[in-house]
């Protein structure tokens, strides 16, 4: 049996980042050395609370869940309520949970744990950056020390969805963002090109809660409910995009996503692109030899293969 890989989840629980902690945990595929909440979907007292809740819902281990960063580096918070929900649970009430947060900051967290286990932590951030680029600048050789950050966020070669051209979490902090694509860490981005590839439909969840019918499905089937709503008004079709839960597979397997390594640059001054992840896919853009950060950027995923082992993996007992 392989390895299992070693991982922080940096989250701002939200609907998917609950449906990437419920892939995590049930996948029992990844070693979660804990949790940490920012401010992104909502602010980060309920992104916190959001990420105990719902560990508990799954009878989890108790695994650390620390509190982060209450806003942006340089910029106000502007939570994504109108998506997530005021609570970002899509208003769906979970019982408060016992448990307690660690007494350490998150950016501490990551920077201690980091330390204890050298070249083997992969950061899977699936919120704004704020978090992981607090840790960079506060200890500036941790990029070296981490094996590899897997971070949701950015569009490579299509439209955003905070603008026109900006994801919302490079967008929420793009000062953060622009102070991890440029540490020097190993960086693979999973954007919007793939993330809104990989979709469920109310008849996925349907079929999930024949399969298996707990307190865990019928969570999901709650929470995704304004998700499929929502989407319908947009696109014209329900669906949920399986933003975080991408980047929590790739951690798993990956395999399910194509990646090209290409210069990444997050665009902070202007107004207009704020937030935009500029990638370089130009054919001959390795002929500019002007020092530039790179990332392995997703640019294709195999929707049917991924899609399938997310449902199997909460059907799972």
């Amino acid at each position: 049996m392989a390895e299992k890989r070693r991982v922080i989840l940096d989250m701002d629980p939200g609907v998917d980042d609950a449906l990437a902690i419920i892939y995590a945990v049930k996948s029992g595929r990844l070693d979660i050395a804990g949790i940490t909440a920012v401010a992104g979907n909502v602010e980060v007292q309920k992104t916190s609370t959001n990420a105990l809740k719902v560990l508990e819902l799954l009878d989890a281990p108790g695994w650390p869940v620390a509190v982060g960063s209450d806003k942006p580096l340089k910029r106000a918070l502007v939570p994504e309520t109108w998506v997530h929900g005021e609570n970002g649970l899509g208003d769906v009430q979970l019982p408060e949970p016992r448990r307690t947060f660690v007494p350490q900051h998150a950016v501490d967290f990551i920077i201690e744990t980091v330390r204890k286990n050298p070249g083997e932590l992969t950061l899977v951030p699936t919120g704004p950056l704020t978090n992981v680029a607090r840790a960079f600048l506060k200890d500036p050789q941790l990029p070296k020390l981490i094996k590899e950050i897997i971070l949701m966020g950015g569009a490579a070669s299509t439209h955003g969805n905070s603008t026109a051209v900006a994801e919302f979490n490079i967008w929420a902090d793009p000062d953060a963002a622009k102070v991890v694509f440029r540490s020097g860490a190993d960086i693979t981005m999973v954007g919007l090109d793939v993330t809104m590839r990989a979709y469920i439909t109310p008849e996925d969840v349907q079929e999930l809660r024949r399969i298996r019918d707990n307190r865990v499905t019928a969570f999901v089937e709650v929470l995704t409910r304004q998700m499929f709503g929502l989407t319908a008004k947009i696109f014209g079709k329900s669906m949920v995009a399986l933003h975080d839960p991408l980047a929590v597979g790739m951690a798993i397997d990956s395999s399910y996503c194509t990646v090209e390594r290409m210069p990444v640059e997050v665009e902070t001054e202007s107004q207009l692109t704020l937030g935009q992840t500029v990638c370089d896919r130009r054919p001959w853009r390795d002929l500019d030899t002007t020092p530039r950060p790179y990332a392995k950027v997703c640019v294709a995923v195999d929707r049917e293969r991924f899609v399938e082992d997310f449902l199997a993996t909460l059907a799972h007992q």
